[in-house]
């Protein structure tokens, strides 16, 4: 399994707080269920990379709802969930028991590295601060593809505040990471070994009401990095200004 119930760093348990709240529990109990549900951008490299692929690790995966997305692609995949909040993970076991799930932060893993085809991160990366730490954990986990989700400005970046996200009650927030486009792209040309490809899709739509930011100038963008020997140049493909709206 990706991490033991008890290694987790508690600096990102404390960050991500939010996301044990009880609206936020009840929403992906209910939400994020179909492949009707996936965002637009999910759709730009989701369904094709699944169908090739024999396991995925999810990191963040909520409630499990994933799951059921992803197998309406592949139904032979395995798929190993996994997410920082306890609740979540006990809610995923009992909702989606043809899946695996483990507690874990998402940087330290307990599976080799290379045990997965595909790693996959959706709506995460942008909402923490480890960013980094958690793209090149992914990386090491998979042997294939890495796909997740950044927020990009065309402009300056910054880190901005989501503040109570499912209408909590309670104050709850969460930090809200945007990156300079070239600054993303350089995440990615650091990674060890490069990616022998990236594909970035992206759209510019505006933030939630629930948000503050620093430049609401915002890109929803996903990436796609294939693993190979890191031997040659890497092919880019990147278009972060889709006309999808």
């Amino acid at each position: 399994m990706p991490a033991s119930d008890a290694r987790l760093d508690q600096s990102i348990v404390a960050e991500q707080r939010a996301w044990r709240s009880p609206e936020s529990l009840d929403y992906y109990r209910r939400h994020r269920q179909g492949p009707n549900d996936l965002y637009r951008s999910e759709r730009f490299f989701l369904p094709e990379v699944a169908a090739r692929v024999a396991s995925m690790l999810d990191v963040g995966c909520a409630a499990g709802g994933f799951s059921a997305v992803v197998k309406t692609f592949n139904p032979t995949i395995r798929y190993v969930g996994v997410d920082v909040v306890p609740e979540f993970v006990d809610l995923a076991r009992r909702d989606h028991p043809d899946a695996e799930f483990a507690v874990g932060d998402g940087v330290h893993f307990e599976t080799p590295p290379g045990s997965f085809e595909l790693v996959h991160a959706s709506g995460v990366l942008h909402l923490n601060l480890r960013f980094r730490d958690l793209l090149r954990a992914m990386w090491a986990q998979t042997r294939r593809y890495l796909l997740c989700d950044l927020r990009l400005s065309p402009g300056q970046g910054g880190v901005g505040r989501m503040e109570s996200p499912f209408g909590e009650r309670d104050g709850v927030s969460l930090p809200y990471v945007v990156l300079n486009v070239e600054e993303a792209l350089d995440l990615f040309r650091q990674l060890d070994p490069q990616p022998d490809s990236v594909r970035v899709k992206g759209y510019r739509h505006p933030p939630s009401d629930a948000t503050t930011l620093v430049n609401s100038e915002l890109i929803m963008a996903f990436f796609l990095a294939e693993k190979g020997s890191g031997a040659a140049k890497a092919e880019w493909d990147v278009d972060v200004d889709l006309d999808v709206r």
